[in-house]
């Protein structure tokens, strides 16, 4: 088996980190995400609650740079 093809079958922790994720962002705790998983909040935060990385707004710039102005 190749490695392409190994990649694309999801394993029970690919589930383990959407069910963590799910649960935390829905609640927004992190703790419930954890008490599903049976881990603690630590582990569920390092290992399966998946964090978005955020970025500051800028449509405004990226908008008048994109126009031409």
């Amino acid at each position: 088996m190749q490695i392409l093809d190994r990649l694309a079958i999801p394993g029970p922790r690919t589930f383990r980190r959407g069910a963590g994720t799910e649960v935390d962002h829905a609640y927004d705790d992190p703790g419930r995400a954890a008490r599903q998983l049976g881990n603690t909040e630590a582990v569920a935060k390092k290992h399966y609650i998946d964090t978005p990385e955020t970025v500051p707004d800028n449509r405004d710039v990226l908008e008048r740079w994109a126009g031409g102005r």
